[in-house]
């Protein structure tokens, strides 16, 4: 029986260099998070005025990580062992893909 797991928590990642697990998936919570709540204060101060967004910044997403036996370690070292740097002011650099809103 093959066992995967979402959000690539610890134990999980360990699991996997283990060979005791096979895959999971890093969703970037910390980042989507992060991110909502540099763009909700910017609207709050006044930085960012919501209602001249274009469309594609009224939904977002975050790219996800598959991490696998093939690439786990390559994982650790890039974004466990050497945290991401983000840039709280460039409030677009996380959006992954297009995504179409919802008909009114």
């Amino acid at each position: 029986m093959k066992v995967v797991g979402l959000n690539a928590i610890p134990d999980a990642v360990k699991a996997i260099q283990q060979g005791n697990m096979t895959a999971t998936v890093d969703c970037d919570g910390w980042g989507q998070g992060a991110y909502t709540l540099a763009i909700d204060y910017a609207a709050w101060l006044g930085e960012l005025d919501v209602a001249s967004l274009p469309d594609e910044y009224r939904q977002f997403g975050t790219a996800s990580i598959l991490v696998t036996a093939d690439n786990v370690d390559e994982y650790v070292e890039q974004y466990v062992d050497n945290k991401p740097v983000m840039d709280y002011t460039n409030y677009w650099e996380f959006r992954a893909g297009d995504y179409p809103l919802e008909e009114e």
